[in-house]
């Protein structure tokens, strides 16, 4: 056996060499597979934030929302602003005054708006958790009408969205009568019933009185 400088070895050197050989190989070995057990953690690691987020239905930073849950001892609130956009995402998908690149678009504003919630909500601790030699009382305070502002921000949005939808059907349902009492019209029809109320013809238009009831001014029995 040679030593790095391919000179002969004999005996208790070549016995030396052999030993300090097998130490190097197993040092290599053991550096190996702890670089392989931190590859592995890592992915895993990766593994579970994703399947976080999938069950989070879009991506949330998962120390917001565990900051969040933190600041307090008796509510979870980041849980609860995460199920609130969840909601929120269910109930705009189903608007139907929004095509869908509105809806993507409008759902991304939710979405930027409860994590504005979360942040704020993850540094409004208190000092129950943290106790009040950690909690500045004044910038503790502050910090809670932040959430506050950030929660009335976001559910104001999504009221103005039910506004607009309720709006909508409004419109809807009135267009849709006007084309069936047209349609009943052009068939010659003198009466018909649509979502349980009656109309009548009257010349050109439709009324929900009864002919009797328009000659006399009350209902015949």
């Amino acid at each position: 056996m040679t030593d790095i400088y391919g000179r002969e070895l004999y005996g208790s050197e070549n016995n030396r060499a052999w030993n300090q050989h097998l130490y190097l190989q197993e040092k290599k070995k053991e550096i190996h597979e702890a670089r392989v057990k931190q590859v592995n953690y890592a992915e895993e690691l990766v593994r579970g934030l994703k399947e976080q987020m999938i069950n989070m239905q879009t991506p949330f930073d998962p120390v917001l929302v565990q900051r969040a849950n933190d600041s307090s001892v008796a509510f979870r609130f980041g849980d609860s602003i995460v199920q609130k956009y969840k909601e929120n995402e269910t109930e705009i998908s189903k608007m139907q005054h929004l095509d869908d690149d509105r809806k993507s678009k409008t759902i991304k504003i939710i979405h930027a708006l409860r994590t504005e919630e979360l942040s704020s909500q993850g540094k409004a601790i208190s000092s129950n958790v943290y106790g009040p030699a950690v909690v500045n009382s004044k910038k503790d305070i502050e910090n809670f009408d932040t959430v506050i502002d950030k929660r009335l921000t976001a559910d104001k949005f999504m009221n103005s969205l039910r506004a607009n939808e309720e709006k909508f059907i409004i419109s809807k349902r009135k267009n849709e009568l006007v084309e069936t009492l047209k349609k009943a019209g052009e068939q010659g029809l003198k009466e018909v019933v649509i979502n349980d109320k009656t109309f009548y013809k009257s010349g050109k238009s439709w009324t929900t009185k009864m002919p009797n009831e328009r000659k006399t001014g009350r209902r015949s029995r």
